[in-house]
């Protein structure tokens, strides 16, 4: 399997309105670690319950998300965050795996979020159309990291 925007922006869905920002940011790190548990890298797919860490360092990274015009930003450094913990426990995330290095395009993800978001307001779009748009934005910046492999050359992480 591999990440998909779709399983993303179907997890994301959950995400449910609430004046309770910890509340929001719990279930965002978990739809993120749970569409990351479709990555592959080289073949080998993620080992089961290795994202733990990763989930709770996305968490603390989104303090401060329901802050006007901070939301894009906190996801980008929950993500960023997320691939931190992946970077340093690659040997553990994916067997056969020496290291890994996270997407160069993370840095972009506040800046592809707030590009399609008034889109999706002055639009009108059904939460769940919306969801799916900012899902497909975060996707693609969350493509292109790579993992060095015990033997042979990098594989890149789907």
């Amino acid at each position: 399997m591999a990440m998909s925007a779709n399983r993303l922006a179907t997890e994301m869905e959950k995400i449910e309105p609430t004046i309770v920002e910890i509340e929001a940011a719990r279930i965002l790190a978990k739809a993120f670690a749970t569409y990351f548990y479709d990555a592959m890298a080289g073949g080998v797919p993620v080992v089961p319950g290795t994202l733990v860490a990763a989930e709770a360092a996305m968490l603390g990274a989104l303090t401060g998300m329901s802050v006007p015009g901070a939301g894009a930003v906190a996801i980008q450094s929950g993500i960023t965050a997320f691939w931190g913990v992946v970077a340093a426990s690659a040997a553990v995330v994916f067997p056969t795996m020496i290291s890994a290095t996270p997407p160069p395009t993370l840095a972009a993800i506040a800046a592809a979020i707030m590009g399609v978001a008034p889109a999706n307001v002055s639009g009108n779009l059904p939460e769940k159309q919306a969801m799916k748009v900012v899902a497909g934005v975060i996707h693609l910046n969350n493509l292109g990291g790579t993992a060095a492999l015990l033997v042979g050359p990098p594989v890149p992480i789907l």
